[in-house]
């Protein structure tokens, strides 16, 4: 049995938490010569919801929107880990590390698991937070799902207080 972490999925919701786990994900990617890959997943609406709003709005609006988001975040998230990266590493390059960053839409627990089991990760790193009681309960909700479905290591990262 191979115990070593070549691929390593680093999943953030942009939290600050998040951006304390990442600094977990690049410590071991560094130890074992890994590669993170980081994910962001944008909780798709229900059908109701997303009908209701793009006939409000317009369905080729909504689209823009939808996409635009994306986009948003993966330039925070983006940014985010190229300073982290600079400041953890000596100035070791962001592309060192870090070899694709993702953000879906989709249901987080079952993204994660997906890509898991498809693109062979051997690690995932999560950071858990509790910013608000609702907050806590849907992240430790996708955590406990996470940790008992998922095939391969996790590791739930909380903030040092």
């Amino acid at each position: 049995m191979n115990y070593d972490f070549k691929r390593v999925l680093y999943v953030t919701d942009l939290s600050e938490n998040a951006e304390y786990a990442f600094g977990y994900a690049l410590s071991i990617a560094r130890r074992f010569q890994a590669k993170i890959t980081a994910l962001h997943v944008i909780e798709k609406m229900s059908q109701s919801t997303s009908s209701l709003v793009s006939s409000v709005v317009g369905e080729k609006k909504w689209e823009e929107l939808l996409k635009k988001n994306q986009q948003e975040a993966l330039e925070v998230i983006q940014r985010r880990l190229q300073d982290a990266c600079a400041r953890m590493c000596e100035g070791a390059e962001f592309n060192e590390y870090v070899e694709r960053v993702a953000v879906v839409l989709g249901n987080a627990e079952t993204t994660i698991l997906a890509m898991v089991e498809e693109q062979g990760f051997d690690l995932v790193i999560v950071g858990a937070h509790s910013v608000t009681s609702v907050g806590k309960a849907l992240l430790d909700s996708t955590a406990r799902h996470i940790v008992r479905k998922c095939t391969k290591p996790v590791l739930i990262v909380h903030l040092d207080e």
